[in-house]
C-alpha cells in the first residue's frame, strides 16, 4: 500500500461534501445518500472538516513528539510508567502515527 494523498486537502461542497487533494484528486466522498437529514448533513460536514485536516494533524503530532519530556519532578526512569504521563503520551502518539502510516 502506498502512502496517503499528500496534503493540504480541501473541502468541496458541490456536489459535496467531498475532500480533494492539492491537485484536485478526490480523497474522500462523504455525501452518503441524498435523502440525508439536515442533522446528518451537518455531521458529514463536521467529519469532512476533521478528515481534511488529517495531513496537517499528522505532521503536527510528529513535531510535538520532539517536545515530549519528563517533568522535572518525574520519577522516570526509576518508575514505569513514569509519574508525569510522558511515557503514555509517547506511546499514544507513536500508535496514532503508526495507524496513520500503515
Amino acid at each position: 500500500m502506498s502512502g496517503h494523498t499528500p496534503g493540504p486537502w480541501h473541502i468541496g461542497m458541490q456536489p459535496g461534501p467531498i475532500i480533494y487533494g492539492k491537485n484536485g484528486e478526490q480523497v474522500a466522498d462523504l455525501r452518503g445518500e441524498r435523502k440525508t437529514l439536515v442533522v446528518e448533513l451537518d455531521e458529514a460536514v463536521a467529519n469532512t472538516k476533521l478528515i481534511s485536516a488529517a495531513p496537517e494533524l499528522l505532521e503536527a503530532l510528529k513535531a510535538c513528539r520532539k517536545s515530549i519530556r519528563h517533568a522535572h519532578n518525574c520519577k522516570a526512569p526509576q518508575a514505569f510508567p513514569c509519574s508525569c504521563d510522558a511515557d503514555s503520551l509517547w506511546k499514544q502518539s507513536e500508535e496514532a502515527i503508526e495507524r496513520a502510516e500503515r
